[in-house]
C-alpha cells in the first residue's frame, strides 16, 4: 500500500452495514481529525466531526438485496472496523461479555416467550385435533356400521336374486319335465288301451273261471293264487340250491380242515423235535453259565474288597494330607471323588515344590562349582605370576 508524507496509508476501507462505504482519512490533502482522534483512542467526537461518506452507484435491485441482507444480519454480533476497536483491557472485555450476556438473555427470554406462545397454540391445535379425531372416529364408526349394513343388505339381495334365478330355472325345468311326462304318459295310455283291447279275451276267460269255480270270488284272487304258487316254487328252488351249496361247502371245509390238521400235526412233531434239541443245548448252556456266574461272583467279591481297601487308603491318605497341611477335612468319608481331587491337587503341589527344589539344588551346585573353578583359576594365575617374577 502506498505511503503518504506522514507515513500513513492513503485510504482506509471499512465495511459497515452495506458493502461499498469508504472512509477517507484525508480530505482535501489534510488529515481527518476524527481518524486522528480515533487513532489516539479519544472518544470526544462531536456531531460536527462526522466523516463524509461516499455512496456507491449501484442498481436499485442490488441495493434492495443488500438492504435485505443487512436486515437479516441485524441480529448477528456486530464487528467493528480495525480503526474503531478499543484498547484491550479486562474491564472492557468484562463490559463486552456483560453486554453479550444481556443480549443473549434477552434473546433467550424472547425465545422462551415465543416458545410458550407456540406451545399454547400447539396445545389449542392439539385439543382441536383431538376433538376432530373423536368426531372423525364417531363418524367413521357410524359410516362403518352403515357400510356393513349396506353390504349385508346388498349380499342378502344378491343371494335372494341368485336363489330366485335358481328357483326360476328349477321351475322352468320342472315345467319341461312335466310336459315331457304328460307326453310320455299319453303314449303309455295309448299303449295300455291297445294292450287292454288285445288282452280282453283273457279277461273274459278269467271271468268264466270265476263263475265256474266256487273257491275264487274274482279275477284278483286267481292272480294272487298264481303269484303265491310262483313265489313258493321259486322259494323252494332257492332253498334246495342253498342246501346243496351248503352241503358242498361243508364237505370242502371238512376236507380242508383234515389237510390243515394233518399239516399242523406234522409241524408240531417237527417243533417238538426242535424243542427237544434246544432243551438239551439250553441245559448245557445253563451249566456253562452257572460256572461263569460263580466265577464272576468270586471276581466281584475280590473287586469289592479291593475297592473297600482303596477307599480306606484314600481316606487315610486324605486325612494324613489334611493333617500335614494343618487343615480340617472338608470331604466326607464317602466322598471318594472329592478326596481323590484333593490328593491330586496336593500331589501336583508337591511335584511343583519338588521341581523348584531340584532347580534350586542344581543352581547351588552350579554356583559352588563356579566358585571352585574361579578359585582354581586364581591360584593358577598366581602361580604363573610367581614363576614369571622368579625368572
Amino acid at each position: 500500500m502506498p505511503k503518504s508524507k506522514a507515513g500513513q496509508p492513503d485510504n482506509i476501507s471499512c465495511v459497515t452495514g452495506l458493502t461499498g462505504y469508504t472512509v477517507r482519512p484525508y480530505v482535501d490533502g489534510k488529515e481527518d481529525a476524527i481518524l486522528h482522534k480515533l487513532a489516539k483512542g479519544s472518544n470526544d467526537i462531536g456531531a460536527k466531526d462526522i466523516v463524509p461518506l461516499t455512496f456507491p452507484k449501484i442498481k436499485p435491485e442490488d441495493g434492495v438485496g443488500m438492504y435485505m441482507l443487512s436486515k437479516l444480519n441485524e441480529n448477528e454480533p456486530k464487528l467493528y472496523p480495525q480503526w474503531d476497536v478499543a484498547r484491550d483491557s479486562l474491564s472492557l472485555d468484562l463490559i463486552t461479555a456483560k453486554r453479550l450476556e444481556r443480549q443473549a438473555i434477552k434473546r433467550l427470554l424472547d425465545k422462551r416467550q415465543l416458545s410458550i406462545k407456540k406451545r399454547e397454540s400447539f396445545n389449542e391445535q392439539y385439543k382441536d385435533l383431538e376433538q376432530k379425531e373423536a368426531v372423525f372416529q364417531t363418524s367413521f364408526k357410524k359410516f362403518n356400521k352403515f357400510v356393513r349394513e349396506n353390504q349385508e343388505k346388498r349380499e342378502r339381495a344378491e343371494k335372494k336374486i341368485v336363489e330366485e334365478k335358481i328357483l326360476q330355472e328349477k321351475r322352468n325345468t320342472d315345467i319341461i319335465n312335466v310336459k315331457d311326462n304328460i307326453v310320455y304318459l299319453t303314449d303309455i295310455k295309448a299303449q295300455m288301451d291297445h294292450k287292454i283291447k288285445e288282452y280282453r279275451m283273457f279277461d273274459d276267460y278269467l271271468q268264466g273261471v270265476v263263475r265256474l269255480s266256487s273257491s275264487f270270488k274274482n279275477i284278483n284272487d286267481i292272480i294272487v293264487r298264481y303269484e303265491a304258487l310262483t313265489e313258493a316254487k321259486s322259494f323252494l328252488g332257492e332253498r334246495q340250491n342253498s342246501q346243496l351249496a351248503s352241503l358242498e361247502n361243508a364237505r370242502a371245509d371238512m376236507l380242508k380242515l383234515l389237510e390243515d390238521k394233518n399239516l399242523v400235526l406234522i409241524g408240531l412233531n417237527n417243533q417238538l423235535l426242535e424243542l427237544q434239541g434246544r432243551y438239551e443245548s439250553a441245559k448245557c448252556n445253563s451249566l456253562l453259565w452257572e460256572t461263569l456266574v460263580s466265577k464272576i461272583q468270586d471276581v466281584s467279591i475280590r473287586t469289592i474288597e479291593d475297592l473297600k481297601s482303596v477307599r480306606t487308603t484314600c481316606w487315610v491318605m486324605y486325612r494324613n494330607m489334611c493333617a500335614r497341611k494343618e487343615m480340617e477335612p472338608k470331604c466326607g468319608k464317602n466322598d471318594i471323588e472329592g478326596q481323590l481331587l484333593f490328593v491330586k491337587k496336593t500331589l501336583a503341589e508337591l511335584m511343583s515344590v519338588h521341581n523348584i527344589a531340584k532347580k534350586v539344588h542344581a543352581n547351588e551346585i552350579n554356583s559352588v562349582r563356579g566358585e571352585m573353578g574361579s578359585k582354581e583359576g586364581a591360584s593358577n594365575r598366581g602361580s604363573q605370576q610367581h614363576l614369571s617374577t622368579g625368572n
